[in-house]
């Protein structure tokens, strides 16, 4: 059963991924731009969720490991707010800075969830 749990995670990651890569095709850049804060945001909450469950010490070692990930994706929602808001499409260069960021927030989640089984 252990075995199948991280597979698991990852394809719930994956097809959510592809929700919300779906979702924003054929959107203004107004709703792109709400919908990538959106999806930042729950990563993020999920992310604090899963910390709180680790004992102090690797709460830590993983809140510092995020810090960085999570002030590059908030520079880039914000660029991408920036250029909405003067009328102009966010570049593939800031889209890309926002999804390695929310990648690298779900990557540090399913080390937290395996850490937690038992798994390293």
């Amino acid at each position: 059963m252990k075995k199948l749990f991280a597979p698991r995670i990852l394809l719930v990651v994956f097809v959510l991924a592809m929700v919300v890569g779906c979702a924003t095709q054929g959107k203004s850049n107004i709703d792109q731009a709400i919908q990538a804060r959106a999806a930042f945001n729950i990563t993020l909450g999920s992310f604090n969720t899963n910390l709180a469950t680790l004992p102090a010490a690797q709460q830590t070692k993983y809140a510092n490991k995020a810090v960085p990930v999570v002030k590059g994706g908030v520079l880039a929602l914000d660029t991408m707010d920036a250029m909405v808001a003067s009328g102009v499409s966010p570049t593939p260069e800031t889209l890309q800075q926002y999804l390695a960021a929310k990648n690298a927030l779900i990557d540090m989640i399913a080390q937290i969830v395996l850490e937690q089984k038992g798994v390293k």
